[in-house]
């Protein structure tokens, strides 16, 4: 499982994973956008194998919840069936209160897993939210090799010396 000190590398790294498109890859040359398309790639990659610990991460946290609340949940209702103190209490409020003095362990334990899932279901969020991002602009870029491969189409980008594209044709993958 992902521990907490792993959490804040994760949202580091990934948080430094950004790709500027250029506003007019024209100009700078096929260079800017091969290197563009590669560290997407790289990005993309690296998030994925985050991703894939994450799902795992949190899979195995709900199951770790479910478990501690299972057990909580059955103590609880002993105690509500075979306890004459708490059965006589007026209100359901106040025998849940007397049956979580009575387990304090299973329900700090449970609170603590519940608090746990949370947090891995919101990392796995922020991991699908930055892998969605990269996505984005992986489709962007191949918009940007569009325009340019239509603009040397139509003559707008001469192949002419000085040209970062005049001696290297463009392909879309």
């Amino acid at each position: 499982m992902i521990e907490y000190t792993k959490y804040s590398e994760y949202y580091t790294e990934l948080a430094s994973m950004h790709v500027a498109l250029d506003e007019d890859p024209a100009s700078i040359g096929i260079g800017s956008i091969n290197r563009k398309i590669a560290s997407i790639h790289a990005y993309k990659e690296r998030t994925a194998a985050i991703l894939t610990e994450a799902i795992a991460n949190t899979y195995e946290r709900e199951k770790g919840h479910r478990l501690l609340k299972l057990d909580y949940d059955l103590k609880f209702e002993k105690l509500l069936i075979s306890d004459d103190q708490i059965k006589n209490l007026k209100s359901e409020g106040l025998r849940t209160a007397a049956c979580n003095a009575k387990l304090p362990d299973e329900f700090l334990k449970m609170t603590s897993a519940e608090i746990d899932l949370n947090d891995s279901e919101g990392f796995l969020k922020v991991v699908q939210a930055k892998l969605n991002q990269l996505e984005s602009a992986n489709s962007n870029l191949s918009r940007q090799i569009s325009v340019i491969e239509l603009q040397v189409e139509v003559g707008e980008i001469s192949r002419m010396a000085g040209n970062p594209f005049s001696s290297r044709t463009l392909t879309v993958k």
